[in-house]
């Protein structure tokens, strides 16, 4: 189970039986890594799998911490139970929380989970390439080491998660009531009181629990897949078994697990003395020896039900996340003189309709997480970026590119654009729900143009069959063009607006000046050099550099006139940046392939 939700993440070493996993290499020359991808990037990878799997399981995180919490140290049957089991404690949250209620904690949850899950891949990634994972036991050894280092990395930002996913109503309240306002007040306040060793409270709880648990996986995953598989349950390599493998593992990893998760949950959430010492626990052991003695063997089980359902889902999202994420990155071998265009077409007619609503969703939860300060500096930065390469590099591809590479800025861009148009008018909610309702019956209808392309477009073209396809046929060149005038208009509106947010919330009139020219000077210099590297890589590669140069740029900017909570932000932007990539990788690699083939045929002119 990963966590921002202090559960478990799978390894690579787990994908060897996924469906879709890339197969381990042996390391290339000249040092390159195992499976093409260096440690580095599964550091991003593994950060941003983790976190898209978090913000669809984090609800049953919220419902376990509760159950956990409840009757602390207090015998069965002497205490009010207002969480009875998974679903009744489901509703019990919503009704005293609202459906908010259950995404409490969500952002603690996201910078836990890049920061833990990010340093264990990278630890794991490293344990690969070195050739330790092919010792006996080797496997397992590196996933407990691994999971042990990220859990202590990312222990400030689950401390910080569990107390505000136990906050509630004084009436339904479990545990020690910490009444933090937000993740930033929360950092701020246990610094202020207890210094930087108050933020590694309760990591002696955390660590062991998530090395057994990441042991256990590792070591049950693979072979429970294997006896799905020969029951004949569900065919051998789909989805369904992959599931359900995961859910008999996690049976295995519930019943180890869940005494150490009880154990860190009580340790992260007890009140403390002014020295930082716990009240009611002196350390791992002694909760251990407390909880057995107080609640019986059972209360070290309690929200054993939350665990198990979330552990076979989560698993399953990580691994298709971090599985994708690391093809998108993984270098493609260039193209021959004549690329055959087959593996394209067929990547194009099995474009993955049905991840079209949770695209929507997850983008959707990213931008109304991402606040107006940090959105400001991605449209000011895309911006920028895009009128360097309009100016510097050739029209048509390029411009094509830049259609597919606009997506989470154009988001950024809308988002800044409504806030200030609409800041102070009347019935400001109702004109963002109508303007959100027309995109979506433009998306809709966007979509079902797109489906009818992709499956009949050839047919009807040849046959002059489709009034829809002949004008594509005839006149679809223009729809390039139209595109790029109104995202022109789009981006115009938001950089103004961008201007004036950043100018209200970040400077002072006087400041402007000091501020505006380093940065305009420091991003043209970055934006060259990214152009440099963009001639000597190709296709998603270069893209995905180019997004963690943009947000380090901006990470790196922050640190000097930004809070804690921007950091975040900028964190969010790059899972939203990552996504948006993942969506658009087969249409950049027409774009790459197209750009190849009209440079060949330049060439072939001029010899």
């Amino acid at each position: 189970m990963a966590v921002g939700t202090g559960a478990l993440g799978p390894f690579p070493a787990a994908l060897h039986d996924f469906p879709y996993a890339p197969q381990p290499a042996a390391p290339g020359p000249h040092g390159a890594p195992a499976g093409g991808v260096p440690p580095a990037a599964d550091l991003v990878l593994g950060a941003a799998a983790g976190c898209m799997a978090c913000v669809l399981t984090n609800p049953l995180e919220v419902v376990k911490t509760r159950l956990q919490l409840q009757g602390e140290l207090r015998a069965p049957g002497t205490y009010p139970r207002p969480y009875r089991g998974v679903l009744r404690a489901v509703g019990a949250v919503c009704r005293n929380d609202g459906l908010r209620g259950l995404q409490k904690g969500l952002a603690a949850g996201l910078l836990y989970q890049g920061l833990m899950n990010g340093v264990r891949f990278y630890c794991y990634s490293c344990a690969l390439d070195a050739g330790w994972t092919g010792w006996p036991g080797g496997t397992v050894v590196a996933g407990a080491v691994a999971g042990a280092v990220g859990a202590f990395v990312g222990s400030p930002a689950y401390l910080v998660k569990t107390h505000l996913q136990a906050q509630t109503l004084s009436a339904v309240a479990v545990g020690h009531q910490h009444n933090h306002e937000s993740i930033s007040d929360a950092f701020g306040s246990i610094y202020r009181q207890h210094g930087v060793a108050g933020l590694w409270r309760g990591v002696s709880g955390a660590v062991p629990r998530v090395a057994v648990g990441s042991a256990v996986q590792l070591a049950t995953f693979a072979s429970a897949k294997d006896w799905v598989c020969q029951h004949q349950w569900f065919g051998d390599g789909s989805w369904a078994a992959v599931l359900a493998g995961g859910m008999v593992s996690g049976v295995a990893v519930a019943v180890t697990m869940t005494p150490f998760d009880v154990v860190s949950t009580r340790l992260y959430n007890q009140p403390v003395e002014a020295d930082g010492t716990g009240k009611l626990y002196r350390g791992f052991l002694d909760c251990f020896a407390q909880i057995s003695s107080k609640e019986g063997l059972l209360g070290l089980y309690k929200g054993i039900g939350a665990v198990y359902l979330r552990l076979g889902p989560h698993t399953v999202l990580s691994l298709f996340f971090w599985d994708e994420l690391r093809r998108m990155v993984r270098p493609q071998p260039p193209p021959g003189p004549d690329p055959a265009r087959q593996d394209l077409r067929a990547a194009l007619g099995a474009w993955r309709w049905a991840l079209e609503p949770l695209h929507v969703l997850l983008l959707t939860a990213v931008l109304a997480l991402v606040g107006s300060r940090v959105a400001a500096l991605v449209v000011l930065e895309f911006s920028l970026r895009a009128v360097s390469i309009l100016l510097s590099l050739s029209k048509g591809a390029h411009s094509i590119q830049l259609l597919l590479l606009c997506q989470f800025s154009l988001g950024c861009g809308l988002s800044c654009g409504l806030s200030f148009l609409l800041e102070g008018a009347p019935h400001g909610t109702c004109n963002l729900l109508l303007a959100a309702g027309l995109a979506g019956l433009l998306a809709v209808h966007a979509l079902r143009l797109a489906l009818h392309t992709c499956t009949l477009y050839e047919l009807h073209s040849r046959a002059q069959y489709c009034g829809v396809c002949m004008l594509l046929l005839t006149s679809g060149h223009g729809v390039p063009r139209l595109l790029r005038r109104a995202l022109l208009v789009a981006f115009v509106v938001a950089d103004l607006a961008a201007i004036a947010l950043i100018n209200r919330d970040f400077l002072s009139a006087a400041e402007a000046v000091r501020f505006w020219t380093p940065l305009t000077i420091c991003y043209t210099l970055l934006v060259v050099y990214m152009q440099e590297e963009q001639r000597s890589s190709t296709g998603r590669q270069s893209a995905y550099q180019t997004v963690l140069v943009r947000m380090g740029g901006l990470f790196i900017l922050l640190l000097t006139v930004g809070r804690w909570t921007d950091i975040l932000h900028i964190f969010l932007s790059l899972l939203g940046e990552l996504w948006c990539l993942l969506h658009t990788g087969v249409l950049l690699e027409a774009c790459r392939l197209q750009d190849f083939a009209q440079q060949h045929r330049a060439t072939s002119r001029s010899s």
